[in-house]
């Protein structure tokens, strides 16, 4: 993901890329799938969590409008 800062008096942070799109979509499996959260394999790996989360893993799981299957 490309994250920028625009401007310089008034200035906002754009999130551009597929990055926010796959977190979009990642986010709408929530209800469907009956999960509080759900996070990529990716980004799992990269998190530090403590002993208070239990993970599971779903496996890959298909995004809509999207050709990448990530593992969630």
């Amino acid at each position: 993901m490309l994250t920028a800062q625009i401007g310089e008096l008034k200035s906002k942070i754009v999130h551009n890329e597929d990055g926010l799109n796959t977190t979009v979509r990642i986010q709408a499996l929530c209800n469907e799938l009956g999960h509080r959260l759900l996070v990529s394999a990716k980004l799992m790996d990269q998190l530090q969590l403590g002993s208070e989360y239990v993970e599971e893993s779903l496996g890959p799981v298909p995004l809509r409008g999207k050709g990448e299957t990530p593992e969630l």
